[in-house]
């Protein structure tokens, strides 16, 4: 019955959205997201014969948390918002959606969610959690991270920081930031963006979130 029900997501029959569901992006991006409190979708102008891709803009997600088109669909990638499938099924439909457009179709696991408005409104009440890592092709100057950390604290988002790209893949020893180490880990990311990855005590785990799964 399983995969019974896979078979049918991915020909577009079943258009409701994964349970849950994840929405990589930059930090730039997240932090628009959060100061805004809206996703902004993208214009739709794919041709593919899902169900209902007919709609004026789309918002990529991933069925996975890791792997598939996510690792490289873009470089700079470095945010992973885990959201609420089920309550976005309340409002959207989805369709399961080929990236490449070629044979690595099958370990792509993306959805997109479609919808004839551009933005969808009230972004936190559709966000579980927040995980991210320092992608060192973002500039100091470009680094929202003081601004991401309050907006988060202040609506109770959990936010988790992983020191390298490996770990954040495989979201094993994540640091979960909270009011009360948010000043240290801000300098420990600075330290982290400038290269100084020696700086980092690998023992200095405040709040640490094992992985549950």
């Amino acid at each position: 019955m399983i995969r019974l029900k896979q078979i049918l997501h991915e020909m577009g029959v079943n258009e409701a959205i994964t349970d849950k569901v994840w929405h990589f992006t930059s930090l730039v991006s997240l932090f628009g997201i959060l100061d805004k409190n809206k996703f902004e979708l993208s214009k739709n102008e794919a041709k593919a014969p899902n169900k209902p891709t007919h709609k004026k803009y789309y918002m990529s997600l991933s069925r996975i948390r890791s792997g598939g088109f996510p690792e490289r669909s873009a470089r700079c990638i470095s945010a992973r918002i885990e959201l609420d499938g089920r309550k976005l099924s309340q409002r959207y439909k989805g369709a399961a959606t080929s990236y490449f457009s070629d044979t690595r179709t099958r370990d792509e696991f993306e959805d997109r969610l479609f919808s004839d408005d551009q933005y969808i409104e009230n972004a936190k009440e559709y966000i579980k959690k927040i995980d991210f890592w320092p992608n060192m092709c973002i500039t100091r100057s470009d680094w929202p991270i003081t601004d991401i950390l309050d907006k988060c604290i202040e609506n109770n988002i959990e936010l988790n920081y992983y020191q390298t790209k490996s770990k954040y893949y495989s979201e094993s020893g994540g640091i979960q930031i909270t009011k009360q180490n948010r000043d240290e880990m801000i300098k420990r990311f600075m330290a982290a963006l400038s290269g100084n990855e020696d700086d980092w005590d690998d023992d200095y785990h405040p709040n640490l979130e094992k992985d549950k799964q």
